[in-house]
């Protein structure tokens, strides 16, 4: 079992149903652990999102994720984040996580 797979199966003992996972990529979660969370915000560019949601449709997989569109490099994490606690208004505790996104995003800019 992965790291981060044991992380998403603790917090959901601990009450944890809802996940946001930033830089989602072609994390596969939202699909292999949907049994054990009510909701996944996927947050990543829309291209990757674009790119994800073909190949799912290829393969015959869904995905019950919300998708969050954010370019990293170029919005404001703050103002994407304010849009998906829209989406999830009145919802219980939320977990975060960030994994393999880190060196994509570069060297901070001045």
């Amino acid at each position: 079992m992965c790291f981060f797979d044991e992380l998403f199966r603790d917090a959901t003992s601990k009450g944890i149903d809802q996940f946001v996972i930033l830089g989602a990529g072609f994390d596969s979660r939202a699909i292999r652990l949907a049994r054990h969370a009510s909701r996944f915000f996927e947050v990543d560019h829309a291209a990757t999102q674009d790119r994800k949601k073909t190949l799912l449709a290829k393969q015959q997989q869904s995905s019950s994720a919300l998708y969050v569109t954010v370019d990293f490099a170029h919005d404001s994490l703050a103002s994407r984040s304010a849009r998906a606690r829209r989406l999830s208004a009145g919802s219980s505790p939320t977990s975060r996580t960030l994994s393999g996104s880190m060196p994509a995003l570069g060297e901070p800019q001045a």
